[in-house]
């Protein structure tokens, strides 16, 4: 079921139990709560053995009032998808109402009945627990993945509302992918505490996914320490600015939970690690179907560039820069956000070269006389390496390292790469762009 459409709360089931049975009990039809009641009397009297006359007191009230109190925390427990506590609560409530009847017989000699309300209170987070799967599915839950062969993707417009698209149709895509740069070199950091890398990586990870969702992508793959977004290509749809946004969001994110980290890490031998996000942009055409393994149908997303935002997140760190984007995302939102060129390069032999950017930031930024310059001395620095000015592209990267804040990684790269050049010269129809990977 494409988990856009409409369900039942999760909440609800569990509301209406409980009103079913303040109803019952309060109503008592054909004398089955009195019936019920007498059981646990009955059992009540078998083992009170001082001899002193029970007294019995009508507890409809009381059990009303129980049932109205403990079935506001289940149904809050159930809309906020806590689950086992809500099971916790019940148990645990029908349990004290039992051993307080227990208790007042014992020393007060007054049958006190609860049977009716525990039982309630039980059926209800039973029902409650086995509706789950019925519940309308929040952002979070959104996903491409496990989509069945007949069933459609849905492409939001602003005009018409969603526009079901076949699977196994070209589409218009712009992906997002996000993940954490040297994940098991920070998962050393929580050696023993597996736990905590654990809510570490929720912490971060999981506002980051909601928040794409939020805002119109579809996520196409989680794996706890990394995640992709799309955003489907609609009529008058923003989906490249979407995309340009959410890095901008995920990057303030990243520098928040760096701070929070630092506040909370003990204090001892063992230094804070820096948390540290590679973010890829692309946007074009993508397949999508759907492939049969063992029975099962998951969609199949796969984008036509080879520059997709997969590869791009991975090459990030190579950069410096926390967010990297293909020629095609940057042609379309460039006078919107900050883009520097910060490569040109072939990814595989054979094949047309590619420019890569750096999403610097918003139209603040790309106005900002700091940022017009950098990119005026990028576009003379690749200039000069394309006309194998060799020196001249140093002096121009040496002005660069001395203006604040500027991308010392990115330069040492192109530094080196200029010392390779020179011992290995390029042939005489060389395009500029880089083919062979320093060893």
């Amino acid at each position: 079921m494409n988990s856009d459409e409409t369900s039942i709360p999760g909440w609800l089931p569990t509301l209406v139990t409980l009103a079913l049975a303040i109803a019952f009990i309060a109503t008592d039809p054909a004398g089955l709560a009195s019936r019920f009641a007498a059981l646990e009397l009955g059992t009540f009297r078998a083992l009170h053995t001082n001899g002193t006359p029970l007294r019995v007191v009508d507890s409809v009230p009381a059990q009303i009032l129980l049932l109205e109190t403990t079935g506001a925390a289940l149904v809050l427990l159930f809309a906020a998808r806590q689950l086992k506590w809500a099971i916790g609560v019940a148990v645990v409530t029908a349990l004290v109402a039992q051993l307080s009847s227990l208790l007042f017989c014992a020393h007060l000699n007054v049958l006190f009945d609860t049977a009716n309300a525990s039982a309630a209170v039980l059926f209800a987070a039973i029902v409650g627990l086995l509706a789950q799967p019925l519940r309308k599915k929040s952002p979070r839950a959104r996903t491409m993945a496990g989509l069945r062969p007949a069933e459609t993707l849905a492409v939001k417009t602003e005009s018409s509302g969603p526009a079901p698209v076949r699977a196994g149709e070209v589409l218009l895509l712009t992906s997002l992918a996000c993940g954490f740069r040297r994940a098991s070199a920070l998962a050393r950091f929580f050696e023993g505490d597996a736990a905590g890398f654990m809510r570490l990586t929720e912490s971060i990870m999981a506002p980051l996914i909601d928040d794409a969702a939020s805002h119109g992508a579809w996520i196409s793959r989680f794996d706890g320490t990394s995640f992709s977004a799309q955003w489907p290509a609609a009529r008058n749809g923003p989906h490249a600015d979407q995309a340009c946004d959410a890095a901008g969001r995920m990057i303030v994110a990243l520098g928040k939970a760096n701070e929070r980290l630092v506040q909370q890490w003990p204090q001892g031998e063992s230094p804070c690690p820096v948390l540290e996000f590679g973010i890829g942009l692309s946007t074009g055409k993508h397949l999508a179907g759907s492939v049969h393994v063992q029975g099962r149908a998951e969609t199949c997303l796969v984008a036509e560039d080879a520059a997709g935002a997969e590869w791009l997140c991975s090459l990030s760190d190579r950069y410096g820069s926390a967010a990297i984007a293909g020629e095609a995302i940057c042609a379309a939102v460039q006078r919107d956000y900050a883009f520097l060129e910060v490569d040109f390069l072939a990814l595989d032999p054979g094949t047309e070269p590619v420019r890569l950017y750096a999403l610097l930031g918003n139209a603040l930024v790309r106005a900002s006389p700091k940022f017009r310059a950098v990119a005026t001395f990028h576009e003379h620095i690749f200039q000069s390496i394309r006309a194998r000015q060799w020196e001249k592209a140093r002096g121009l990267i040496a002005q660069c390292r001395k203006i604040s804040g500027a991308n010392q990684k990115l330069y040492d790269l192109h530094l080196a790469r200029i010392t390779w050049y020179e011992r290995t010269p390029p042939p005489s129809d060389w395009d500029g762009a880089f083919r062979t990977p320093l060893q």
